[in-house]
């Protein structure tokens, strides 16, 4: 119960309190604008010159399985441009081989034979024999090239499988814990400070047992919303790595619009 000893004490965690809750809400705010004005940027804008971002941050799909996610990997820019990489070099490849093969030259027309006082039509065929130029330097620099980009389009998909792995664990645990503080801590929480204010206007609690409860709460409320952050950015993450992204968009999935002012 509070006390006239009490009262003192209670008023200067109260202004402490206030006083960090101010604080914390300045930088919040600079860290907003800050944002506001990267995003712009990223439409060419020096000024943020849009009032909101519309969306629904609270909204928690399903988590879909890992195994289906991997089977997305294909559609990676940095895995599928490899595939016309990979179809140019074969061409290039074959062009040059081809080049190794001579052509068959024809020729045809009248020979005066002076002897037998006669007059015949010859035909003659020609290949020139590749003895000294078999493009054998240039068709090895093609099969090069060709083993580079097998191997090069191999580590691309690696390194999206890697990437997209991480964001995958990034994604689930986000999810989980955003779930769990949803479901059942952040109630819990909200039904502790509920009774702490009630036990308090009936005489039974301090004031400083409400403030920690409130604290209590906004933390949890705090854990929530950075859960959702972190989901956010690990599934735009995924989209990303996986093309998603690109044929949601096209689909008309989510919206995502900014307000120009």
């Amino acid at each position: 119960m509070t006390g006239g000893a009490g009262a003192p004490l209670e008023g200067t965690t109260a202004g402490v309190a206030v006083a960090m809750a101010r604080i914390e809400l300045g930088g919040k705010r600079r860290q907003l604008e800050a944002a506001r004005k990267r995003l712009g940027a990223m439409w060419g804008s020096r000024a943020a010159g849009f009032e909101r971002v519309e969306g629904d941050f609270y909204e928690v799909r399903p988590l879909p399985a890992l195994e289906e996610v991997e089977k997305l990997v294909k559609g990676n820019p940095d895995v599928a441009r490899w595939e016309t990489e990979l179809a140019e070099r074969r061409a290039a490849l074959a062009a040059t081989r081809a080049q190794r093969i001579s052509n068959l030259s024809v020729t045809a027309g009248t020979q005066y034979f002076s002897d037998e006082g006669e007059t015949a039509f010859v035909m003659g065929l020609g290949m020139a024999l590749p003895l000294f130029d078999r493009k054998e330097g240039e068709i090895q620099a093609a099969a090069a090239r060709l083993s580079k980009a097998r191997e090069e389009g191999v580590a691309a998909e690696l390194g999206a499988r890697t990437a997209m792995a991480e964001a995958y664990a990034e994604l689930a645990a986000a999810h989980d814990q955003a779930a769990a503080l949803e479901g059942s801590v952040i109630p819990a929480a909200e039904a502790a400070f509920a009774a702490a204010r009630e036990g308090y206007l009936q005489g039974k609690f301090g004031y400083l047992e409400v403030l920690d409860a409130q604290r209590t709460l906004f933390e949890v409320r705090g854990q929530y919303v950075e859960a959702l952050r972190t989901y956010h950015k690990a599934r735009v993450e995924m989209e990303r790595l996986t093309g998603a992204g690109q044929a949601r968009d096209r689909q008309g999935g989510d919206k995502q619009t900014g307000d120009q002012r």
